[in-house]
């Protein structure tokens, strides 16, 4: 279960991401899991040093443009607007992680979205030759994508039920009014993502759900309920860039770690347990949040 930390532990970042470690043997306790998950290396003076201060380091950040804040966190306008309409019916804060730009004229096609259980990435433009171009977006047969300055000569996809899939809307946040997060896996959760798939507009192949799992911050949650499932330790890390909907109608775009932590901070919202974020104090000494 995700343990509440208390806001005053945020701070912001320059990310030190170690690579993926996974766990094929049950779900160990939080300190095991810190032990293991990427560590962060936060620098204390880039956050607010109280909750007014960490609103005022993200004012700037408040969404004026909600067409050009969906192009940029790879949705369709029309599914930015309804995902913010349930974010406010629902009194949730909703967080989702960037998706590849490339996407947007499958999602806009009908394309369906890739599910939990397909983890290869999307295709990025610049490692397909101009021939294949067509296939940015979609869903590709690698686990990790290539690096930039490699052209992949014979692209190949991912199927399901026989046909490719496209992003999905990654969920990384639920928060309650209160600064408290959504369990996982649980009645509430499950009735807000249902909320979110069923207003979505429909496509030119008719219904399509976009947010295909719960929230990142509740994996271990959802591990809790899939024993046996192997456990992906590079899950427990902040992410950057985020787009959030406020209950209240507001909205943000995050660029940074470090906006994400002030976010969290100006709306009183705690770390996840299984974070492994060490503050940089200006001596350079390390610490522990």
């Amino acid at each position: 279960m995700l343990a509440r930390m208390r806001a005053n532990r945020l701070l912001s970042p320059l990310i030190l991401v170690a690579s993926l470690v996974a766990c094929a043997h049950g779900v160990p306790g939080t300190a095991a899991v810190r032990g293991q998950a990427p560590r962060v290396v936060v620098e204390l003076v880039k956050l607010g040093a109280s909750q007014e201060q960490a609103c005022e380091r993200i004012a700037h950040r408040e969404v004026k443009d909600r067409t050009g804040t969906a192009l940029a966190a790879g949705m369709l306008a029309g599914d930015y607007e309804a995902l913010a309409q349930v974010a406010q019916e629902q009194h949730v804060t909703v967080t989702f992680r960037s998706g590849n730009p490339a996407c947007l004229p499958h999602l806009f096609a009908g394309v369906q979205s890739k599910p939990h259980e397909i983890l290869q990435k999307t295709w990025d433009a610049v490692n397909l030759r101009p021939q294949d171009q067509h296939l940015a977006g979609l869903v590709s047969d690698q686990l990790k994508k290539p690096p930039q300055d490699v052209v992949i000569d014979t692209p190949q996809l991912t199927l399901k039920d026989g046909e490719p899939v496209t992003c999905d809307y990654d969920l990384m946040d639920l928060i309650e009014d209160d600064g408290g997060r959504v369990p996982g896996e649980g009645s509430r959760d499950l009735r807000v993502r249902a909320a979110l798939n069923a207003r979505l507009p429909p496509t030119p192949r008719g219904h399509r759900d976009r947010v295909m799992h719960g929230a990142q911050t509740a994996y271990r949650d959802y591990l809790a309920q899939h024993a046996g499932e192997r456990e992906l330790f590079s899950l427990y890390k902040p992410e950057a860039p985020l787009t959030a909907m406020g209950s209240e109608g507001r909205g943000w775009r995050l660029e940074t770690v470090e906006d994400v932590l002030n976010f969290y901070r100006c709306r009183g919202v705690g770390l996840p347990a299984e974070w492994d974020v060490v503050g940089l104090a200006q001596d350079g000494s390390l610490a522990p949040l």
